[in-house]
């Protein structure tokens, strides 16, 4: 009987979130006979209490400064050989190059996975270095959208042919069309209220200062509106919306609920679903309000003109105009019809597009691609990158 290859994940946040909720859907969704994940986390927290109630006994490394990176690849280096990695998989732009050089020393096959535009900084230090990490160790870069590999390739120092596009997936079966509606009462919400809700922690990509200005045109137009935000807000991010919701006259009608680790009740409760993003690469909570069967309407910042088919699906709008949300969310609120329309639409896009069984089956077939190519590279020449790694030859 052939034994699971073990599959390392390193990951430099302990959520919740998007990456750190794909990195738990594998460990857990993938073939237990065929792949055995290990975790390398930051800190104990949201990921690590999920990964170990799987039973996946996840590992608590921090890569620290980067001056403690030599000190990080030691550890890394101990713990794969103790555990017999057979391939690295690495969450986030900083692990996804960690991973990188520890494929190169180990000689072992390394995928990374880019989540958003966010993963790499403005002022990324030494960013021809960590590409060229990319480059030399990495097997395949994976992308969660099309927009975000164009992103990353427009900086001219990411070699295309490494890279892939694998799209999110969401367990679609526990999201069904709003029967449950007795979260509105939570949520402060009247059965006479048009609710609308966004999910989300706040972070300056989310826009949220825009669905709070929206949500003040919106609120003159029909007094009858309601608005929540779900994810977590204890930040100086959060407290400068508060003020702002505040300053807009908001308060009694627009809250901020904290994170739900169950979101389904929330969505079952929303009449529409707003997403406001300046940026995103993907975005699991707009799949997840898609599958639930609401209305959605999105800026067009990147990830959601590949999950969206405009006017059939869902509603896209000008990224950064309170205005253009405004008119989408009211010409919602008054058509019965046409939110149920985009809301079945989006349902059966999101089951034949976006499952998360379809995303196990591409990271299964790409991890076995992985390792196939790196058998055959490795009997041309096993040596070669532990030489180029010595020689300093990166780029």
């Amino acid at each position: 009987m052939t034994r699971p290859t073990t599959v390392m994940h390193l990951i430099s946040t302990g959520g919740p979130g998007g990456a750190e909720t794909a990195c738990v859907n594998l460990i857990r969704g993938l073939d237990p006979a065929r792949w055995r994940g290990i975790a390398v986390v930051p800190e104990k927290g949201w990921l690590y209490d999920e990964l170990r109630r799987l039973g996946a006994q996840p590992i608590v490394l921090d890569s620290g400064s980067r001056f403690d990176f030599p000190r990080y690849s030691v550890a890394l280096a101990r713990l794969a050989r103790h555990h017999k990695v057979g391939l690295i998989h690495g969450h986030l732009f900083g692990p996804c190059y960690s991973a990188s050089l520890l494929g190169l020393l180990m000689n072992l096959p390394v995928v990374g996975t880019l989540h958003g535009q966010v993963d790499l900084h403005p002022k990324e230090s030494f960013k021809r270095i960590k590409f060229g990490l990319l480059n030399r160790g990495a097997t395949r870069v994976v992308f969660v959208s099309e927009s975000l590999r164009r992103f990353f390739l427009g900086t001219g120092l990411l070699r295309a042919e490494i890279t892939t596009v694998i799209p999110n997936g969401v367990d679609a079966a526990r999201f069904s069309r709003a029967t449950d509606r007795s979260s509105r009462a939570a949520f402060g919400a009247s059965d006479n209220e048009f609710l609308v809700g966004a999910v989300g922690n706040v972070r300056p990509a989310k826009g949220y200062d825009i669905l709070l200005r929206a949500a003040a045109l919106l609120k003159a137009r029909y007094a009858n509106y309601r608005f929540v935000v779900v994810g977590e807000a204890d930040s100086d991010l959060g407290a400068k919306l508060l003020s702002l919701r505040d300053e807009l006259g908001l308060a009694d009608c627009l809250s901020f609920a904290g994170y739900m680790n169950d979101i389904a009740p929330a969505l079952n409760a929303f009449d529409a679903y707003a997403i406001t993003s300046r940026s995103e690469g993907f975005s699991i909570s707009t799949v997840e309000a898609m599958a639930a069967g609401l209305p959605v309407v999105a800026t067009r910042c990147g990830g959601p003109e590949e999950i969206i088919d405009d006017g059939i699906t869902g509603i896209l709008v000008e990224n950064k105009s309170p205005e253009a949300i405004t008119v989408a969310i009211e010409s919602l609120r008054i058509d019965p019809r046409r939110r149920r329309e985009l809301g079945d639409a989006a349902r059966t896009a999101v089951r034949r597009r976006f499952t998360i069984e379809a995303n196990l089956h591409a990271y299964e077939s790409l991890y076995e691609r992985c390792l196939v190519e790196h058998r055959r590279k490795r009997s041309v020449n096993p040596h070669k990158d532990k030489v180029q790694v010595a020689k300093g030859n990166l780029l």
